[in-house]
């Protein structure tokens, strides 16, 4: 018997079917092993890891116990990021330290879909163990162990009821805080904005906009008072306009790359009103298999992704299918490749897409979540509309003066004239027939009557709090944390009471400001961003087999530990000046 160890039941299911009765397909349900909670990491004798067992796991771990005594081969096919490596790594640990891989050949296999042609490959050409991914792993985790385990009981004796700090959770944290900062000592400015109303000698309502006022450009904030929009109105209103330009100028409009995990959780939320921990769960379900005419299968690729990759076959057939379903017309006359905009993604991984394009999202069961509808939906015509033509807008520029040269206003109507790779993913709504109309019967040197100018009254606003899309985005501008940590990092603010979620926006608590200032005067190293950023290159180094994970952790640790002793001996006195 072959042996198969996959990280989740669902997965395992799934798997069985493809694989049939020559093996035996069971989960280890995530992690079977991690770090002591006491005493740990050994800094003195080379940062030795002590690892132990989890005790939730022990069913599982007994489990491939029991199996292994019939198996002659034993397939560790955890998920292919550092956390997937890491765990089929401890498996294999585990059971080399009891000796119960004796006469067993062990493999390592990835794929990045479940599916039948993909399982068989991965069966077929299996390779060992990456140890630089599983170094870069336990990297991190020493790194989070040996700051978290540093700062916390700092934190409780300095400041009781802040209950921990965390490598990355802390500058997620500091984000937060620094956002509510700007919001707290923001000033608003008074402007006013007038929209304007003319009738063309056809009788058609064109809006427009003030560009000059007396040969001075008006920005946004440019008319500060109601005095002064009342004398540009009432000038305005005895003045003789007319159309001095008309324009018209096309632009190709390109579709968006396929899906990586922050996009999707981004364009989720926007969409379909998803929060990023809704997406990604239902994000694994749609990879672990759905049942489709009684059999299970996987129906997205792995969705913890930087990657804007796509394979060749997929490519292929997506290309044939935007051909066939939606015309010659709807299909890019080469294929497209995008560059990956994440620094250091994953160049091997592939983006976020169906494992199988020809389903498409009515051939979905009926009964299906329309959750889980939705999405694969939203991946479908993401991927697809990658590979599709450009559509064409058309811009209708209308450049309006008066006849004393004291104003120049201006009007645009756009509308979509090729849907391109619209027809498959629309962006919006464009409403065109108004325009059209509009574009025909407009003329140069038009007069221009009934002036009717409406002004209203505007304060500039604060930037907004962070929303968990927002946020993510910001984390992945700067370089910190990577896909599959960025729902852990917000979670474990909200579970430390450090911050709330109030209409979909991140409030900083109390104890999460304290928490911010203590760091960022006494760690302010730790709480920059760039060196966040910094550590995550150096990660992305270990597990490229280019740097060794051990001179990661001395570098930091010399330096950090002198501080934690340095802020140990502070009286509560002298932080709280603070």
């Amino acid at each position: 018997m072959n042996l198969v160890i996959v990280e989740s039941a669902a997965k395992a299911k799934t798997i069985n079917k493809y694989l049939g009765d020559k093996f035996k397909v069971i989960a280890s349900i995530g992690h079977v092993r991690d770090i002591k909670k006491k005493n740990g990491i050994d800094v003195n004798k080379d940062f030795k890891i002590n690892y132990e067992d989890n005790v939730d796991k022990a069913k599982q771990l007994s489990e491939i116990k029991k199996n292994l005594k019939k198996a002659n081969k034993i397939y560790l096919a955890t998920d292919q990021d550092r956390e997937g490596e890491a765990i089929a790594w401890h498996i294999n640990s585990i059971l080399a330290e009891n000796n119960n891989l004796q006469d067993i050949e062990v493999h390592r296999i990835t794929f990045t879909e479940i599916t039948k042609k993909a399982i068989n490959h991965a069966i077929d050409n299996p390779r060992n163990i990456d140890m630089s991914l599983v170094n870069a792993y336990q990297a991190r985790r020493s790194l989070d162990y040996l700051m978290g385990y540093s700062l916390s009981p700092l934190l409780i004796r300095k400041f009781p009821g802040c209950k921990s700090a965390g490598r990355v959770q802390s500058v997620a944290l500091k984000l937060i805080s620094e956002r509510e900062n700007e919001i707290q000592k923001f000033n608003p400015i008074e402007y006013w904005n007038i929209s304007i109303e003319l009738t063309t000698d056809k009788n058609e309502k064109i809006e427009a906009r003030l560009k000059k006022a007396y040969k001075s450009k008006i920005g946004k904030l440019d008319i500060k008072s109601e005095k002064e929009a009342d004398k540009i109105i009432k000038d305005l209103k005895s003045s003789k306009l007319f159309i001095k330009d008309i324009l018209t100028k096309q632009k190709q409009l390109s579709p968006s790359p396929p899906f990586i995990t922050s996009s999707l959780q981004l364009e989720a939320n926007n969409r379909l009103g998803f929060s990023p921990k809704v997406t990604m769960s239902l994000a694994q379900k749609l990879y672990e298999g759905i049942n489709i005419n009684g059999e299970n299968q996987g129906l997205i690729t792995y969705m913890r992704t930087d990657s804007t990759n796509l394979s060749i076959e997929f490519i292929t057939e997506a290309r044939n299918i935007i051909k066939n379903r939606f015309g010659k017309e709807y299909l890019n006359e080469t294929i497209r490749n995008y560059k990956n905009k994440v620094k250091n993604a994953q160049e091997a991984h592939e983006a976020i897409r169906p494992s199988d394009p020809s389903i498409s999202p009515e051939m979905l069961p009926k009964n299906l979540d329309n959750d889980l509808i939705n999405l694969y939906s939203l991946i479908w015509k993401r991927s697809l509309a990658s590979q599709s033509s450009n559509a064409i807008s058309e811009t209708l520029s209308i450049n309006i003066e008066d006849e004393k040269n004291n104003f120049d206003l201006y009007s645009s109507f756009t509308k979509i004239v090729f849907l391109g790779f619209r027809k498959i993913y629309n962006v919006l709504e464009t409403n065109t027939s108004s325009e059209k109309k509009i574009m025909e019967q407009i003329s140069k040197n038009s007069i221009l009557k009934n002036i009717n100018c409406l002004k209203s009254q505007h304060f500039t606003e604060p930037p907004p709090r962070y929303s968990e899309t927002s946020l993510i985005k910001k984390l992945e501008e700067y370089g910190i944390g990577r896909p599959s940590t960025y729902a852990k990092i917000m979670e474990k603010n909200q579970q430390r009471g450090y911050v709330k979620l109030i209409s979909k926006r991140f409030h900083p608590q109390p104890s999460g400001r304290i928490v911010t200032t203590f760091l960022d005067n006494y760690f302010n190293l730790y709480m920059d961003y760039n060196f966040t950023a910094q550590k995550e290159d150096e990660l992305d180094l270990v597990s490229q087999g280019e740097k060794d994970w051990k001179s990661v952790l001395y570098d930091f640790w010399d330096d950090f530990s002198k501080r934690v002793d340095t802020t140990l001996k502070l009286s509560n006195t002298n932080i709280f000046r603070y």
